[in-house]
């Protein structure tokens, strides 16, 4: 039987106290808190079903009992037929109404409270058998207090009350009710108190065992779930840059090979970016290291926010150098947003004094989509954007350049350092950047 769902969201307090109390024992059979309705739940669900059949087979033995009496004591058949058969119709109607939920969340203290009748039955067949100088069935009740305390699961707390009250009502009905001589009276005290004291602690030591296990399949759970968490999360660092938060050169290659046969089942083109980021040796040696990887953060932010698509990967290829993946998109498409990242690293207005001419960081972007064949792979892909990118550099940087080399898209010329600073753009629609 499994556990609750609540294991899922159990607290990492919740997991110590619970590794307390393994490594500790449990001091009593009770929980803290939340912790004790859980295990209700948990005991209830994995012993509803046998607590539903055991008090059938109950029955079953009470009915055959009906023979022993016909043979022992035939004066009292009758009287005990229908004793025995009223308790075996009880037992039935409980088990029946067992599939009521307001019997069913009150079920142990159902059963306790029939087991209980079942046993003043008992000792009334007793009585009426001593009263016949028939005394061994002194000893017939015995087997309702092991039944209930043994067989039956239920909780000690409900059992422990009630076995006494068999006892104190078995010792009382000797005593006052039945002609017993002191020496069977001694005797049969004896054998009801020990046998009780055996049942109690049974049922004690067995719902013991029943917690503990609780505890540990709980906790079990409680780290595979951590350890599930934890695999997640280093398969997610294994796929990304650590410094820039975005993927990785072995995410971009998983990637480009599964959109690439993505779009290849699909008949649909495939677009691929490859973004440098111009005199960023310069930009090192003039600031620093520590500036230098807050430039690379800063652009791979930016390249983030402007390829908005779910489907659109971001991620650094190597060094200052990123790509962007775009599933479903055409070489117009490409451009578009190729010209919108020139532009937008352009506007962040970021000083870098080793661009001999702007003064402010920017990159070059070299672009190309295609509709992936039998005959290509994904690497024709990478070699056309990165010959697109050559040629940007080539042309002066700052700008967008699309493959093949006809196919040009300068968003930037170089601007000297006489000029207002900013990039003349060759189209001047405003594009969205969206594919």
């Amino acid at each position: 039987m499994s556990l609750p769902n609540s294991h899922q969201d159990m607290s990492a307090d919740t997991a110590t106290y619970v590794r307390r109390l393994l490594d500790n024992g449990m001091h009593g059979l009770q929980f803290e808190g939340e912790l004790e309705s859980e295990f209700e739940r948990y005991h209830l669900n994995r012993y509803l079903h046998l607590n539903r059949v055991y008090p059938l087979l109950g029955a079953l033995v009470l009915v055959f009992f009906t023979f022993a009496d016909h043979l022992v004591i035939p004066a009292l058949f009758e009287q005990t037929l229908q004793i025995r058969v009223a308790d075996a119709l009880g037992i039935i109607l409980v088990t029946l109404a067992s599939r009521l939920a307001w019997v069913r969340n009150r079920y142990q203290m159902t059963l306790c409270l029939g087991a209980l009748c079942i046993h003043l039955s008992l000792i009334a067949i007793a009585m009426k058998a001593a009263a016949i100088d028939q005394f061994h069935y002194q000893t017939g009740s015995i087997i309702s207090v092991i039944f209930v305390c043994t067989v039956l699961r239920l909780q000690f707390h409900y059992i422990f009350p009630f076995a006494l009250l068999m006892w104190l009502s078995q010792v009382l009905a000797m005593h006052f009710l039945m002609h017993l001589h002191a020496s069977q009276f001694t005797e049969l005290l004896f054998l009801h108190t020990f046998v009780t004291l055996i049942s109690v602690l049974v049922c004690y030591r067995v719902e013991y065992e029943t917690r503990k296990n609780f505890l540990q399949q709980l906790l079990l759970l409680y780290e595979q779930e951590e350890l599930r968490a934890a695999h997640a999360e280093l398969e997610r660092l294994s796929l990304m840059d650590s410094l820039t938060q975005v993927a990785n050169r072995r995410h971009f290659n998983k990637s480009l090979e599964t959109e690439w046969n993505r779009c290849l089942r699909d008949d649909k083109p495939l677009a691929l970016l490859m973004v440098d980021v111009d005199f960023f040796k310069a930009y090192n040696d003039a600031y620093g290291h520590q500036r230098g990887d807050d430039c690379l953060i800063n652009v791979a932010d930016c390249l983030t926010q402007t390829s908005r698509r779910a489907a659109d990967l971001v991620a650094r290829y190597g060094g200052e150098e990123f790509a962007v993946i775009l599933p479903h998109a055409d070489q117009a498409s490409a451009q578009r947003l190729a010209e919108q990242i020139v532009r937008q690293i352009y506007e962040l207005n970021i000083e870098n004094e080793g661009s001999p001419e702007l003064k402010r960081l920017t990159v070059s972007v070299g672009f190309s989509a295609l509709a992936p064949s039998q005959g290509d792979a994904p690497n024709t892909l990478i070699s056309q954007a990165d010959s697109a990118l050559y040629m940007a550099k080539r042309k002066g940087k700052n700008r967008a350049h699309g493959f093949p080399a006809n196919e040009t898209s300068e968003t930037a010329e170089p601007v000297s350092s006489e000029d207002e600073g900013e990039p003349n753009i060759h189209d001047e629609s405003e594009s969205n950047g969206e594919i």
